[in-house]
């Protein structure tokens, strides 16, 4: 028994339908890539302010339970310190060093407050780039001693963080840079990039020793 083949073709309904189903999933297609390239370009405009942030924010964790910061631009001393309009003893610099009652190997408290020699100094500077170019880097390092400056040679904190000459660290306090003062930090990074400089500031209440943050 012979069996009988279809021969019924493809209706000009039929493409009309299956041209309008392929131009609804390529519309949907190429809108969800043109948002999805808004968004990139918006976050990749905004990068700058958002790796600013998480920077200061580092440097402020760091603050927030140490027992002695000090901000300086290069050595142990302290720098000149001025009174600002609230009366309060002011330094400004490119460097903060922030002392840490951690070990230097991985970080464990050691909870001797009365024993400052094992202490670990963490230290951030704000660092010109080569050639002078106006455009600075945030480096970091750790030290048992103060001694020591960060330098070039030295871990970049983001190397997608690009800032602005008036990035500085400033630590005020009744009595300057002493310890168990209490002490204000505030942590200036202008981020350079994007459609326009931006600028974080962060301020962190502390009272150095005791590590409270309000």
């Amino acid at each position: 028994m012979a069996f009988l083949k279809s021969s019924r073709g493809v209706t000009l309904v039929e493409i009309v339908i299956a041209v309008l189903l392929i131009s609804v999933i390529f519309l949907g297609s190429t809108t969800v890539y043109v948002t999805a390239l808004k968004f990139f370009n918006a976050v990749r405009d905004k990068s700058p302010q958002v790796y600013g942030f998480l920077a200061a924010e580092t440097v402020v964790r760091k603050v927030a339970v140490a027992s002695e910061a000090i901000v300086n631009d290069s050595g142990s001393s302290n720098g000149a310190s001025t009174l600002d309009a609230d009366g309060l003893n002011y330094v400004t610099g490119k460097q903060i060093k922030i002392r840490w009652d951690f070990t230097l190997a991985d970080w464990t408290p050691l909870n001797t407050p009365s024993n400052t020699a094992d202490d670990t100094w963490v230290k951030y500077k704000i660092i010109e780039n080569p050639g002078g170019s106006g455009t600075y880097r945030l480096y970091t390092r750790k030290d048992a001693s103060v001694t020591a400056d960060v330098t070039t040679a030295d871990e970049e904190v983001d190397t997608l963080l690009t800032l602005g000459a008036n990035s500085v660290f400033r630590l005020s306090s009744p009595s300057g840079n002493a310890e168990g003062a209490a002490t204000t930090v505030d942590v200036h990074l202008e981020t350079v990039g994007g459609s326009s400089s931006q600028t974080v500031v962060i301020h962190t209440d502390t009272a150095v020793g005791g590590g409270a943050k309000r």
